[in-house]
Parts: structure tokens; sequence; C-alpha cells
């Protein structure tokens, strides 16, 4: 605010001569009071002039100047005005940073306008939560009325300047809703820009954001303007706002708010008798896009076009005039406002969706849709560009790409029912009515007045047979639209034509499909319709003059009308946002030549890989080269295309046309001479079809002397072209014997170039052009030898899987016998197929989803600290011998295809039979796994356990025979030489059997490891016995507690073991153990926690468990029980539903007790602040090095029960230690006790036991398990606790494998809120 008033001194009082002469001193004073006064009055006019000095600067955009004087004004006066002057000057200059601390060094931020201008500097500067705080608490309800706000008070500025500004409240809530959106709290920044336009309806931007962001419905659109109180002297912005929201209202309520613009209580000011607004640009702009949403098109374009005369840079007007554009078709003008915008605005979606428009309208949607997704880019809130997206996927038949791009435009505009409504049309398109309709019926919640959403759900109810329903629907659309109907609906009239008949209410049926002529005098489907409604009616003339009226229209003949129905995408795009809409995508139409490519390559006979540009030669060159953009394919063949100087016309026959007549010199005669000579040849491309041919020959006439031979250039080219309807099928290239000239010797000639151009047509299929070409060598090619090579390859693998059969049941087969859990061969054969082809990945990806993804190697047996020495061995099991062997055969597998493909790279030869080389793929996959497999089986049998390089080496060894084919190759079936030759071709192909070793290496790996860690597991265990054996030994002992769970994988033995003890007198019943099992964290799931405990009753073959534990308070993927986990495997654990699911488990007596593990104090404590049933047990890791005192004291002091695994340290588990059992302090009580070093255990076992604890150890020696029961009869001094309570505290069970970065658990103290 720049006007502020400012007061005068007071005038001094008059002094008389006399009382000055009588008093001198007197008089001295008044004189100095006076020329204060009159200083005074002086400074304040310099002041006021240098405030009107920053006025005017900041009029002419003269900003530092304005900071400058502003910055003196306020250090002069110190007013807050002159400060509020400095800050506003400082804004306008860009010194966000500076304004910012002015206004917050000033301390007046109680001033609304103070405060507002802060909050506009952090707007500028992006920082959002910052600008909200700024701007102060307020509470907002759902229809946009501020109910709790704390702004301040306006307290340094005239109250009276409100009467002519926006309401400053107005501006702080539409700065509010710009920073809720700027957060992505799109229902808050809603809510506040509706409490903008109410507190002030004269701020436009507010109402502007909700509109064109589509926040609002219809119906909420309508309440707002209904809640806001207009003054007397604003009829004409209630009108506009009208006109601007009510676009889809009935034509008579839309078109009477256009009128009261034309009347004279719409002008802005009464003094301007006989003026209105009805001309005012953004009215008529308001006007065209009525028109548009009607399908007025025509109008529409016209309207826009004249507006964009007056004015083309109207941004909103040019939207709409992109929309008609579009609906007419008017590519030309399409692309000329497209260049104009991206030249003036190339930072404005709006620029790019036009370029979009343009090549949507042309049919290049690959274009179209890569541009719409640049216009989304630069403006993530533009919706015309988001659906854009979706509709050119839609033309293309990518149904779910453009279901993607319409759902996140359904999500940014909550307010806008296209995004619904296409996807309604999308789900029509695939026949799944259902969907189509709760989609078209979300749409009709959002805009009820659209009349397209009623026709897609007479659409709908026609396909279910509900034909009644279908007339109402349609009979609505024809309400809804406007009173004069136009040709966009006339496929609505045909489509209730169509119900009508179906009712065999012919007559009604007949009047809509004549109505429908008077809009589309053509309508074959209004024909159709008519023909078949009398053919119906039994009035056979009639029907046979429609059905000659269909084949006067339309050559192809129709064979059946019945049910001839039109799609909801023929005319959907009818109802659009500016300018996108959906059609049928059709074939391409020729309509213009495809150009003729030609390689940049002039190639050798014989030496593919040796090329030159083909205008190295002196042919008929362009003065400029127009060159292709090249797909990826191309780049790695080396094809460098630029367009022929041939043109190809679709259909049109050339005779001998010339290209260039021109005087080749002696030089460019040798060029020729020395081309044809080494058998150059070119290669050109016509719609992606390959042709070849050479550029001269060689006449030898039987002599051998090179110097007597004679040399020719073509110079006329035929091209022979054969087409199917409006596609190219074949493409081949001769040239002209006749039409030579001689290069033999160096002089001068004379050349016209010239081509001929033939079409034929053809019955070939389009499907089928490519099928030419898998026979197209100069050598013999047979299908036959390919299945000779897969069946040859199929025997290798047969071969070798009975040799692996025989490893595995013969040779191992007494040490599987006690291995009752080892899965079946094929079993294994068909995780190692399926674990082989899903999860290869590229080298690259590979390493670094690794790197990302890498856990400790977690051995698949217990391991000694101390390597074995491994015997001598023979020199065949060295290392070398045994990649040899293993190279072999998998390279036997593939060597007749390695001929074809190595033809194909490398000479001339088109490989087609990509099927049969993937079959050839996957055999080599499967033979070096196999292979790879039986030798490291040899190894670990001689005892070497360095199988690791080995299997890496043995498995990419056949990478090796690659690189040795390559030199059989080069010498024996290729022409090439020389250097570059020589360097290029083992360049490359050193680099291609590098990463065949790679990836093959890692295949030999992972099977070989996948291999011995099946077997090991199997035969050694992995610290547990699958067997149930042990179980029932333990029960026999006199052990009646049972520790298990779904990630031990040992419910099923304990089920068996226990059933066993019940047949043989063991116990008495069930009722004699105690069941322990736990939730597993895949499950640890609301809806997954009953299916789990349901899973583990059927492992164990019991009905119920007797204590049900949360195995960890983390929550993974479902699915994952195997280690290792990945960072993406985690997700949030939802205690509260989890435990939720594990009190109904009890409820239902599956479990009669709960309770969790892992669970800290703070855990503990909030489960327990929820829990109806609070849990029974908690059990951790105790043991004396890691005794949780503060865990023990929670637990009693809330009743909770401690169960202590690993109170030996675990050692022998893959995260164990020794550290307890290694204890001086343990060892030297054992030894007060009368007891071994080795029976140090027996002291943790009674100090557990002394606390109060429940016990849980793991044993599998019998006599180990009842040396454990031997805690009972003797006790710890309090001395011997004292030192045990003394030993250093470290957690031993850190479970590092849950924590990671990208989890929610990032650290050690998240998992256990530092209480470790």
């Amino acid at each position: 605010m720049w006007d502020t008033k400012f007061g005068f001194p007071p005038a001094a009082p008059p002094t008389t001569a006399a009382a000055a002469q009588k008093n001198p001193k007197r008089r001295r004073e008044a004189e100095a009071e006076a020329e204060g006064e009159v200083a005074a009055e002086m400074r304040e006019e310099a002041v006021e002039r240098l405030r009107g000095v920053v006025r005017d600067s900041v009029g002419k955009h003269l900003y530092a100047s304005a900071i400058f004087l502003a910055d003196k004004v306020a250090a002069a006066t110190g007013d807050p005005a002159d400060v509020y002057m400095l800050a506003q000057a400082l804004f306008l200059g860009r010194h966000f940073r500076r304004a910012l601390h002015i206004l917050n060094s000033s301390k007046l931020l109680r001033d609304l306008r103070f405060r507002f201008l802060a909050a506009k500097c952090l707007e500028e500067l992006k920082e959002w939560h910052q600008c909200l705080i700024i701007l102060g608490d307020a509470k907002i309800d759902e229809h946009g009325n501020v109910v709790d706000q704390d702004d301040g008070s306006d307290i340094y500025f005239d109250k009276d300047a409100e009467d002519h500004e926006i309401n400053i409240k107005a501006a702080i809530c539409f700065l509010r809703g710009k920073a809720y959106e700027a957060l992505d709290n799109c229902d808050l920044a809603r809510q506040w820009y509706k409490a903008a336009v109410k507190a002030d309806p004269l701020c436009y931007e507010a109402l502007e954001c909700l509109v064109d962001n589509y926040m609002l419905t219809c119906e909420e659109e309508s309440e707002l303007l209904s809640s806001l109180k207009f003054g007397k002297e604003d009829g004409w912005l209630s009108a506009f706002y009208s006109c601007l929201i009510r676009k889809h209202e009935k034509e008579y309520i839309v078109e009477a708010k256009f009128k009261e613009f034309e009347r004279e209580s719409c002008s802005i000011s009464s003094l301007s008798s006989g003026l209105t607004l009805k001309n005012n640009i953004d009215v008529l702009a308001c006007k065209a896009e009525y028109y548009h949403q009607s399908g007025e098109y025509q109008k529409c374009f016209e309207l826009t076009s004249a507006l964009l005369e007056r004015d083309p840079f109207h941004l909103k007007c040019t939207l709409v005039h992109l929309a008609a554009a579009m609906e007419l078709g008017h590519s030309n003008d399409l692309y000329i406002l497209a260049c104009n915008l991206v030249k003036d605005y190339p930072q404005k979606a709006l620029s790019w969706f036009a370029v979009g428009c343009y090549y949507y309208c042309i049919k290049k949607y690959d274009q179209a849709r890569r541009y719409f997704g640049k216009a989304t880019g630069l403006d993530g809130t533009f919706p015309p560009a988001w659906i854009g997206t979706g509709i050119a996927y839609a033309a293309q038949e990518e149904g779910d790409q453009a279901m993607a791009a319409f759902r996140t435009a359904a999500l940014l505009f909550p307010g806008c029912h296209l995004p619904t409504l296409y996807m309604g049309m999308q789900y029509l398109r695939m026949h799944n009515f259902k969907l189509a309709e709760q989609f078209f019926t979300q749409a009709k919640s959002i805009c009820p007045s659209d009349p397209l959403i009623y026709n897609e759900m007479g659409v709908v109810a026609y396909n279910m047979k509900e034909y009644q329903k279908a007339v109402q629907w349609f009979e609505l659309t024809l309400e809804h639209t406007s009173s004069s109907l136009n040709e966009m609906w006339e496929p609505t009239l045909v489509n209730l034509g169509h119900a009508l008949r179906k009712l065999k209410k012919y007559q009604k049926a007949i009047s809509y499909y004549e109505k429908a002529l008077t809009f589309q005098t053509k309508s074959l489907s209004a024909f159709a319709g008519l023909a078949y409604t009398y053919h119906l009616m039994d009035k056979f003339e009639a029907a046979i003059t429609y059905y000659h009226k269909i084949h006067e229209y339309k050559t192809v003949v129709i064979p059946k009308f019945v049910q001839n129905f039109h799609h909801a995408e023929n005319h959907a795009g009818d109802t659009i946002i500016h300018g996108v809409n959906i059609k049928n995508s059709s074939a391409i139409i020729w309509k213009e030549a495809w150009p003729l490519q030609i390689s940049k390559a002039l190639s050798r006979c014989l030496r593919k890989s040796e090329t030159y540009r083909y205008f190295d030669l002196p042919f008929c060159s362009p003065e400029k080269v127009k060159e292709k953009s090249e797909a990826l394919g191309e780049v790695l063949n080396g094809d460098r295309l630029v367009d022929a100087p041939y043109k190809l016309d679709f259909r049109v026959d050339y005779d001998s046309k010339p290209v260039c007549s021109k005087k080749l010199t002696k030089e460019e005669v040798a060029k020729f001479r020395n081309a044809v000579a080494k058998d150059y040849y070119f290669q050109m491309y016509y719609d992606d079809l390959p042709l070849w041919g050479f550029i001269g020959k060689v006449e030898k006439g039987g002599k051998t002397d090179p110097k007597e031979w004679k040399y020719y250039l073509y110079r006329h080219i035929i091209f022979d072209i054969l087409y199917n309807n409006d596609r190219v099928i074949e493409i081949n290239v001769h040239t002209d014997q006749s039409a030579l000239v001689d290069l033999t010797e160096d002089k001068e000639a004379d050349v016209q170039f010239l081509y001929s151009v033939k079409w034929k047509e053809t019955p070939t299929p389009f499907e089928k052009r490519m099928e030419k070409y898998s026979s197209s060598s100069n050598l013999p090619h047979h299908l036959e030898v390919h299945w000779f090579s897969i069946i040859n390859s199929c025997v290798t693998v047969l071969l070798l899987t009975g040799f692996l059969a025989t490893i595995l049941m013969r040779v191992l087969k007494n040490d599987f016998v006690n291995a009752t859990a080892a899965l079946p061969f094929g079993t294994i054969c068909v995780i190692v197929l399926i674990w082989t082809l899903v999860t290869f990945p590229l080298l690259v990806l590979g390493g670094i989803a690794g790197k990302n993804s890498k856990t400790e190697f977690q051995a698949p047996c217990r391991t000694t600290k101390y390597p074995r020495e491994i015997p001598p061995l023979p020199w065949y099991r060295q290392t070398i011998p045994q990649m040899a062997m293993a190279g072999f055969l998998p390279f036997s597998a593939i060597y007749i295809e390695l001929y074809y493909i190595f033809a194909s790279v490398w000479g001339h030869r088109i490989y087609t039979i990509y099927s049969i080389l993937f079959i050839v793929f996957i055999i080599l996959l499967i033979v070096t796994a196999f292979i790879t497999v039986a030798l490291t089986y040899f190894q670990l049998a001689a005892e070497d356990h360095e199988w690791w390089w080995r299997s890496f080496l043995c498995g990419g060894s056949t990478g090796f025979f690659v690189y040795g084919y390559c030199l059989y190759y080069y010498y024996a079936r290729s022409d090439m030489s020389g250097f570059m030759q020589t360097s290029f071709f083992f360049g490359y192909m050193a680099c291609i059997c590098y990463a065949f070793f790679l990836m093959l290496g890692m295949i030999g790996f992972r099977a070989a490891l996948f291999f011995v860690r099946h077997i090991y597991k199997s035969i050694k265990g992995r610290g547990r016995s699958p067997s149930g054996a042990p179980v029932l030994k333990a029960i026999e002992a006199g052990y009646r507690h049972f520790d298990t769970a779904v990630h031990y994988e040992t419910e099923a033995p304990i089920g068996e073991a226990a059933a066993e003890a019940v047949r043989s007198g063991a116990i008495a019943s069930r009722a004699d153990l105690f069941i322990t099992s736990k939730l597993w964290c895949s499950d640890a799931h609301r809806d997954r926690v009953l299916p789990a405990l349901r899973q583990t009753l059927r492992n164990l073959q019991m009905e119920y468990v007797d204590l049900y534990l949360v195995h960890w308070p983390v929550s993974m993927k479902p699915g994952r029980y195997k280690a290792p986990f990945t960072a993406d495997d985690f997700v949030p654990f939802d205690m509260r539903a989890v435990w939720e699911a594990m009190e109904e488990c009890h409820r239902l007596g599956l479990a009669k007790a709960i309770g969790v593990c892992n669970f800290s104090c703070k855990k503990l404590d909030t489960l327990l602040s929820f829990a109806t049933i609070p849990p029974a047990v908690n059990q951790v890791e105790v043991n004396p090095v890691w005794q949780q005192r503060k865990l023990r004291e929670l637990c009693r002091e809330k009743g909770v029960q401690i169960c202590a695994y690993s109170p030996l340290g675990a050692s022998g588990t893959h995260w164990g230690s020794d550290s307890v059992m290694a204890s001086a302090v343990l060892r030297d009580i054992a030894q007060s006790k009368g007891k071994t070093v080795a029976q140090a255990r027996h002291v943790c076992l009674r100090w557990v036991y002394e606390q109060g604890d429940c016990l849980i150890v793991k044993s599998f020696d019998e006599a180990r398990m009842r040396e454990n029961l031997d805690i009972v009869g003797w006790e710890l001094t309090e001395e011997e606790r004292q030192r045990i309570a003394g030993i250093p505290q470290r957690k031993i069970n850190r479970a590092l494998r849950f924590v990671s970065d990208h989890g929610p658990y990032k650290s050690l103290d998240d998992l256990w809120d530092g209480e470790i």
C-alpha cells in the first residue's frame, strides 16, 4: 500500500513585537523555535517528495532506484508505512531474502499486510511450511468457512482503503491455498481457495484455481456461487462467474446468463450508459467454450478466430481455439498455432500441448503422446495434457497405459468428470460392462449435466440387453443437449433407433433413424438401421432401397447389419477438455509417399562389416542430405539412413524418370571403377523393407588379366513393388543391363541417372511380408538343420539329466536315507530351471541389485574355523582340464545355430527364426547348469572344497570355445582381411564372448551353489534336524515344552513326534505337551494372522497351540519366509491390527495363550496401552551376557512372563557367539561347583532359572538333553549371582537383517528403541 496519511505540525502561537522587545531571551527562543519549525516542514516536504519518487520509480519498473530511495526514507523516518514501502520495493525487485529480513526485523508482523508480504516472500522462495507458519494458525471447515483465525490486526494502515481494495484476508486465504497445493494437500487447498472467494468475490485467482484445476464438482461449484455475497455494483461479476461455471447447464439457462451482459445493468460503471461487457474477450471466450461443449465446433472456431485477431495472446481463448480446430480437423491451423506458441511461450505446457494436438490430428500418435508428456512435465496441473496422453494411448489400443493416464488425471483433478468417463469408455471397449457402468455413474455424480454420460450409460444398458433402460438413457441424453441438435448427436439418435428397434417399436425407431440422416446424410449406421427395420417389418422394397444406399456409399459389402451399434469411441471425443478426444484407431491411409531411405553405407560383398558412406561415391546427391534419426536397433546394426534421390509415390508408376545428369571427371570414374571391381553394393529401405543392388559389373570375357577386364556402371535402377490394399508387401530392385556406363578407361563420361517404378497388386497379407527374407541368403538354408541342432542339444540335456540322477540316487543314496526332508530330484530340476529363467538379470542391473541387497553369507551347515588340507589331485581334476570339459558340451549344443548367427551378423543372411534361437538359448543355460553341478560334485567328492571360483570358470568356459569358433569362422568362412577388418571382428567378438563368459559363469556358480546348499542341508542339517526322532527322544527324557515356528521348518516333525509319543504311550495325550509356535513377519498382517495359525495347526496336526507368539515386531511382504531379505521386502508394522487378529485367534480357542517375541520395553508398553487381552509371554534373548534387567522389571510389573531363548549364546548359528560359554566368570563358578569347564552351561541355565524365566534350550543329542536337566538340586550363592551380574553386557542377536535405509527400521536404535 503506497498511499499513507501524514499529519502536519501545529502552527506556532503568534508573538507580538512588544513582548519580544520586553523579553529579549524570549525573543531569541521564539526565533529559534520558528526556524526549527520551518526546518521540520522543509524535511517533511523532502521526505514526501522522496516517497512520491519511490512510487513513480515502481510505476516505471525502476526497482533499483525505488529500493535505494525507499531505504533512505525508512531510515530517516522509521515510520512503519515507509518500512512496508521498502519491503514492497525489495519484493518487486526480487530481493526476497532481504525483504523478509526487513519485515521480520521490524517486529510489525501483527499487521496483516506485513505478514502477507512476508509470506509472499516465502512463497517465491518455495518455503511453503514457513509460509504457512508466518500466516498463522487457522481452522476451516469443508465448506470454506474460517472458524478459528488469528490474523492479528491491521493497525498501521488506513481502514477506509479496504473499500477500494481486495480484502487482505481473502489474499491470505488464497496464499494458504497455494501453499497447501504445493504441499500436495489438495483438500485443504480447495477449502482455502473457497474461503478466499467467499472473503472477497473479487479475488479471481482463487476461483480460477478452483475451476481450471477442477477441484470442485458441478454441484460444489453451484453451491459456492450461491454462497458468494456480491455488492450491488458487482452484478456483472456475478453474471460472469455464472457463465464461467455453468457451461454444462441446459441451453436456455446458459443463454440467459450471456444475455445479462447485453443489459446496461451489467456495465461496470453507471456512467457508461449504453456500454456493456458483451464484447469483452473473457466473456466471449466463455461463450466459445460453451459452443464447444454443445458440439457447435464451427461456431466456436469462428468466434475464437475473431477473438485471437483482437488479442493473439489470450491463452484461455487459445485453448478453446485448439479444441475447435482439433474437432474440425484443421491441421494447418493447429500447425501454425503450435509453432507460434512454442516460439512465444517455450516454457508453457499449453505450447507443447498444441504440438501434441497437431500430431494427434494427423494421426501420429507416438509423437502426440511424447509432446503431451512434455506438457505434463512442464506443468503437472494442466488437465488437457494428462487426458491427451491417455487418449493418445487409447488411439493406439494401448489400454493399460491409457487407463494409467486417466487414473492420474482423476486423482489430480477430482472435479473433472472426463478421466472417469474415459475410463468407463475403456472398460466398455473391453466389454466389461459392470465396471464401465460404475465409472459412468461416478462421472455422473461429478457432472450430472453432461449429456455424453447418459449416452454412454445407454450404450452399457444396450450391451447388457436392457433395452428399455437404454431408451431412457438416450432420451435423457437428448434432453440435456441444446434445443437445436447438431451432427455431434447423430450417433445418439441412431443408438436410440437401435434400442427402439430391439423393443419392436419400429415406427419410432424409423423416425429417429431419419432424424439422424438430417445431420449425416451418408450415415451408414442409419441406413443399416432403416434397412434392417424395414426388413423386420416385411417391407422388402424399402429395405432393398436402403441396402443399396449402403453399397452406394461404401464399396465394401457389409454382411451383417443386425446389432450394428455405435460404440462409444465413435463419438465419445465430442466431449473433450480443450481439444483431445477418443476415436477409432484405424489403419494409416496412404496420402503421400513413403520416403525411400538409403543406408549411408556402401558395403563390399562378403565383407558386410566394411562399410562406407553412400554419397562418398559421386551419385546424384541433393544439396542438403536429410538424415533419419536412427532407432537403437539401427544404430547397433551400423545403419545410418539418409533420404535417397528417388521418389516412390504410392501406386504411381514411373518409366525411366531422370534423377540427374552429370559429367564424371577422371577421378570420379576411377572411384566408381574401384568400387565396381571390389563388388560394392548399396542397401536401401522402403517402409522398413530392405533391398540391395550392385552398383556395377565386371565383364572378364574369359581373360585372367584384370587389366583386360571391362568395368561398367549401372545408371538405370528399376523398382518392383508389390502392395495389398494400402500396405506395401514386397520391394525388389534390379538394373537395366542395356543402360551401362563404361568405366574401363580414365576419361570423362556424361551420365544420366534414371529410375523406374512398377507397382503390382498381390494377395499376400501384410502379416506375412517378412517371410521371404528367411530364405534370403547366398548359401543354402534349411529349417531342418535347426531342428536337428535342437534335437542334438536335447539329447545332451537328457544324458546329463540321467547322469546327475545317477549321482544323486546312487552315489548319494546312503546319505539321503536319513534326510527325510530332501526334495525329490524332479522338484530340484524344476526349481533350478524356474530360478534360472526368472532371475536371470542383465549384468549391470544384477550387479547393482546385488550390491544393494547384499547380506552376510549363510552357510548351509556349520563350518570349521580352519580349512581342511586339499589332497593332491590328478591333472585332469585341475582347473584348466575341468574348464575344457565344462565348456565343450554347452558349445556343442549351440554350434550349429552359432553358424547361422555369425552368417547373419557378419554375412548377408537375414535371421528370422527367433523362436528356435530362444529354445537353443534355454538349452544352453540348462546344459551349463547341469555340467557345472556335475563337475562340482566330483570336486567335492575328491575333498576339494574350493569350488566357488571353479564353478564360475567352468560355467563361463563356453565363452572361450565361442571365441575359438571366431578364429575358425574368420579364416574358413569369411573373406575378411586387413588390419581394420581383423581388429573390428576380433574386438567386437572379444566383448561378446566376455559377456557370454560372465553370464554363463554366473549361471554355473548359482546352480552349483544351489546344489551344494541342498545336499549339505539335507545330509548334515542346518543346526537343526528335520526329523521327529530327536523330539521323541526329548519327550522320553522328560521334556514337555517345545518351541517351534514356521520359520524354523520344524512344525511338521514336532507334530509327527507328538503323535508318535501318544501312540507309543510315552505321554497320555496331546494335553501333556506345551507347544509354542510363532507368527512369521510375512504373515504379520491383519488378514493373514488367522490363516497362518491354521496352517501351523495343519503342520502340527493339532487342534490348538498352547502359546502363539508374534515372532518379531516386523512386517514383510506376504510370501517372504527365507533369507536373505531385501529392503523392498519390508513394510510398516501395524501393531494394533496384528494384535487384534491375535486376540481373535485366542477367542476362537486356536491358541490357549498369546504373546510376543523380541519386543523392547517401549514396544511392550505401546502394546499394553491398547491390548484387550494382554500378552502372556515376551520371548527374548536372555543370558548372562545380556541379562535384560530393565525389561524384566517392566514384565514383572505388568504380569508378563519372560521366556529366554539363546541362554547359552546360540553358538553355531549364523548370528550366535561363543562369548557366553567363553566367560571366565561362568567357568570359575562351574569349577567351584565341581563341574567341568564344558559344563559351564549348567551355571548359565541355573542362573536363568533362578531369574524366574522360562527356558528354551536347543539340542539334538540325547545325552546333552539329559545333562541339561541337571540344573535342579543345587543353587547359586549370592556372591556368585553378584559376579554374574557384573559381566559386561552385549546383545548377541541384534537382528541386523531387519535394518535397512529404505525400510521401517533404519537403524538398530529404531528397532530396539535405543535399549541395546
